[in-house]
């Protein structure tokens, strides 16, 4: 019996030193790969410090080499010009709507604006000139055309296919 009570404790002991090993290894395999882990994402940490100054010095150099040389492909080119008959269609609906405002101003005040501003019509290269008490000459021009508009001409005359041809541009 006394046998059999040092076998059943050698053996426990024999069961606790084995889980302890067991229990050591395995601490010893989780401590490496947790080791190995950290120190990956510390060298990954090292690789993105030392790889963000030159990413940020390629874009400080590429920035300023765009903005002081300005090179053609990196611009947009400028819009095309618009023809003659498109800038005499513009003008002949900016002398229109400000017609329109002229008009408007004579009805409530009883005479003709001194200026275009002061019938809130002012624009561009127009002007206003006072024929008499009611009447009334607006000129306008822009690049090579030259309207004149007078209080006593047909406005839908004066306006002709204006909005057919300003329509027709934004087609071809």
């Amino acid at each position: 019996m006394a046998n059999e009570r040092r076998r059943a404790e050698y053996g426990r002991r024999a069961t606790d030193t084995k889980q302890a090993l067991l229990d050591a290894a395995q601490s010893a395999v989780d401590s490496e790969v947790e080791h190995r882990k950290t120190r990956g994402r510390e060298q990954k940490r090292r690789a993105r410090r030392r790889l963000l100054p030159a990413i940020f010095a390629v874009t400080v150099a590429f920035s300023l080499y765009a903005l002081l040389t300005r090179p053609a492909w990196l611009q947009t080119p400028p819009p095309p010009s618009d023809t003659p008959a498109v800038q005499e269609a513009n003008l002949r609906i900016i002398m229109y709507t400000q017609a329109m405002r002229v008009e408007r101003f004579v009805e409530e005040n009883g005479r003709v604006p001194e200026t275009l501003a002061e019938a809130s019509a002012a624009a561009v290269g127009t002007r206003i000139e006072s024929l008499d008490d009611n009447a009334w000459a607006l000129h306008g021009s822009t690049g090579a055309v030259e309207l004149t508009l007078k209080s006593t001409d047909v406005m839908r005359d004066f306006l002709g296919n204006s909005f057919e041809v300003l329509a027709a541009r934004g087609e071809s």
